[in-house]
């Protein structure tokens, strides 16, 4: 819950009231369930509107609170409190605080107002909903709270208005529905996992994580609390990930499968038993599975989920490693540069929030020799084995289902050539002449043929081989870099161009699957 509103305010007691008002309905809306849902007002805490919002949330309970500053707070105090009390009360807040920092790098007194600019969108980007105190006056400055309010609603945040005074309603409900970015990361945490499974995998990443820090003498403690952040965000988007991959391959190959079966079912039928045309049922039940599939694919949005919980997986394979390189600050801007970019908004915010969440750049001591010995080996190389690995299992797929479809494409050419010359005549096995069977099989092959062509078209193996090559030259670029870096600044800047490779990498695979959404091929 994001909140703006104005410092001076006349009556105090109707907008905390207000405030009262506007928490319960947005209460009443979503239910908090502790895990998948929790109550954050993200708030600089400035004098006024602010504090009123901040003291009237946390009566509610488990609800937390961020707050995201323009300036270190001593200096933040210098320049934004005119009242002691309110100065002192910003402190008291502070220290009940679930997350607190800078927004940007504390700016020279000339861009005091860009970083106040910067506070207000932070708000209102990291927000699902938007609380604002406000009159309906023009801004009184740059990040004023009427430019925060044209913000909201230029981002689509759902806006509850507290009117501060005058004859206006107390409480104005957003004129805009919640946004589908809530919905999705909802719907993301809700999603079950065994919880079996997922301790076992939680155990073996963070050991193999853990072994590689051994080998080169990396504080044990500094990689345990990298790991104990990252691997629940980790482990359940990788095996999310798994679960919707393995669930849309299954659905897209029974759509171009299922067809070729309908025709074995007919075309046995007419050939070996023309008296029962019960049997053809069978094909009008794998024709009647088909569209059945398609809405089932389609309505879990499989092809979605797979998509985002794998680029989410792959994102937090990374955030470990750039934690341990001390790259520092609350929101750094290497994360959410347009340049990398994520496939989609509600991708961004989820990354973002668990990298705020991680371990303070200040316990993150390592020394540098380890330390890029330890990212050149297990975290680049590691990458640099996976999609080599990637690379040559799909041309290998590629170069099997290619096999298949000229064995079946030879086996149907000697069928249709033997039944050409009839030959088989009237001799029988099993009461079935031979030249039916070569009837059968000269009309099923084709069939099943054109299926598995239809496969290796859509899967686009040799294009998706030739992309991990790609990364695969870059990150071996990242490894001699890393390698060679003399000092931590060039360190951690091979570590954030060796994460925009595989960001760029990951966001284009997403652009492409996006076309491959499941289709009838009949």
């Amino acid at each position: 819950m994001g909140v703006t509103g104005h410092r001076q305010l006349a009556n105090p007691e109707r907008v905390a009231a207000g405030v009262r008002e506007a928490l319960q309905r947005i209460h009443g809306r979503v239910a908090s369930s502790g895990q998948t849902v929790v109550f954050t007002v993200v708030s600089p805490l400035a004098e006024g509107a602010d504090q009123i919002v901040a003291d009237e949330a946390l009566k509610f309970i488990d609800t937390r609170l961020e707050v995201p500053l323009p300036l270190e707070p001593r200096a933040y105090l210098r320049h934004s409190f005119e009242s002691q009390v309110a100065g002192e009360h910003f402190l008291e807040l502070l220290d009940v605080a679930h997350r607190t920092g800078t927004v940007i790098d504390p700016p020279e007194a000339d861009d005091a107002d860009e970083a106040y600019e910067a506070v207000g969108r932070y708000v209102v980007e990291s927000s699902d909903v938007v609380i604002a105190v406000y009159d309906g006056a023009a801004s009184r400055g740059v990040g004023g709270t009427a430019r925060i309010v044209e913000l909201a609603k230029a981002r689509s945040r759902p806006l509850y208005l507290v009117s501060p005074e005058g004859e206006a309603p107390l409480v104005k409900e957003p004129e805009n529905e919640w946004p589908e970015t809530f919905a999705q990361l909802r719907a993301l945490n809700e999603t079950r996992l065994g919880p079996t499974s997922f301790a076992a995998n939680r155990n073996r990443f963070q050991h193999d994580m853990m072994k590689a820090a051994d080998r080169f003498d990396i504080d044990p403690v500094t990689v345990r609390a990298a790991l104990e952040w990252i691997s629940p965000y980790y482990v359940r988007a990788d095996m999310l990930a798994q679960k919707f991959q393995s669930q849309y391959t299954v659905i897209g190959l029974a759509l171009f499968l299922l067809a070729a079966a309908a025709v074995t079912v007919v075309v046995a039928q007419i050939i070996f038993w023309p008296e029962q045309p019960s049997i053809v049922g069978l094909e009008i039940g794998f024709m009647l599975l088909l569209p059945g599939l398609l809405y089932l694919g389609r309505s879990r949005d499989l092809r979605g989920r797979w998509l985002a919980s794998r680029f989410l997986a792959e994102r937090f394979r990374s955030a470990p490693y750039l934690a341990m390189s001390g790259l520092g600050g609350q929101r750094p801007r290497l994360l959410a540069d347009q340049k990398v970019g994520m496939p989609e908004s509600w991708l961004q915010r989820a990354y973002l929030e668990v990298w705020a969440r991680r371990p303070a750049p200040d316990s993150m001591r390592v020394k540098i020799d380890g330390l890029k010995k330890f990212l050149a080996e297990a975290w680049v190389n590691g990458q640099i084995d996976h999609h080599r690995q990637r690379s040559e299992a799909y041309r290998r797929l590629h170069e099997q289902l290619g096999w298949l479809t000229a064995i079946l494409y030879s086996a149907t050419l000697v069928a249709a050539v033997l039944h050409f010359f009839e030959v088989g005549g009237h001799a029988t096995v099993a009461s079935v002449e031979l030249s039916h069977l070569f009837t059968f099989v000269a009309i099923v092959l084709p069939a099943f043929g054109g299926a598995v062509t239809g496969i290796r078209i859509q899967r686009e193996l040799p294009r998706r081989a030739d992309r991990y090559d790609q990364l695969v030259i870059l990150l071996q670029r990242s490894y001699e870099e890393l390698r060679d870096a003399r000092d931590l600044e060039a360190l951690q800047q091979v570590a954030i161009n060796a994460d925009e490779h595989q960001a760029r990498h990951n966001r284009d695979w997403v652009g492409d699957m996006k076309f491959h959404d499941f289709e009838l091929h009949v």
